[in-house]
């Protein structure tokens, strides 16, 4: 019981809002990966510089974003919330790229 009491009130290395911004981005990247019509060289290397891409235009490293990644994993309800967020941006900026 202490354990999960504590567990909830942990200082993460990243806030709830930025997290969130990062995963909407994260989103973005993966969709423009999309486009590969195979698993080239430059294929790996556009996975791996769009992750960089990605955390240092939040100015996070990518332990921190992990750390953080695994804390929301084990806090199921948490990490519905924010999907639900997430899946409503997602949908907002894919009905403005629609108009």
């Amino acid at each position: 019981m202490l354990c999960s009491c504590s567990e909830r009130n942990k200082k993460l290395p990243i806030t709830e809002s930025k997290f969130k911004e990062i995963l909407i981005d994260i989103h973005f990247h993966e969709a423009r990966l999309e486009q590969f019509t195979s698993m080239t060289d430059t294929f790996f290397y556009a996975i791996g510089k769009g992750y960089e891409n990605i955390f240092e235009k939040h100015s996070v490293t990518k332990e921190q974003f992990q750390e953080t990644f695994l804390y929301y994993e084990q806090q199921p309800a948490a990490f519905e919330k924010i999907y639900e967020e997430i899946v409503d941006k997602l949908s907002e900026e894919e009905a403005k790229a629609g108009e």
